[in-house]
């Protein structure tokens, strides 16, 4: 899958859902909103990712988009 996310990019803002895996026992966190900046304005993403998916942690995440885990930032 891709998402168009510039090899680049230097950091991936992520807001996380916690709650809704926690009221449904699934646990971890499900992607709120998704974003990084391109140097001229941020480039959400949030659209091309599945938000149903629950990620024990942000390597799952990382993993799941085919980034480095270290671009991952929590905001």
């Amino acid at each position: 899958m891709s998402f168009g996310i510039p090899s680049d990019v230097g950091q991936i803002d992520v807001q996380c859902d916690y709650e809704t895996g926690d009221r449904c026992g699934a646990g971890g966190f499900q992607i709120s909103s998704i974003s990084y900046d391109d140097g001229e304005e941020e480039v959400d993403f949030t659209d091309k990712v599945d938000q149903g998916i629950h990620f024990m942690n942000t390597d799952e995440l990382a993993k799941y988009l085919n980034v480095p885990a270290s671009i991952i930032e929590e905001v």
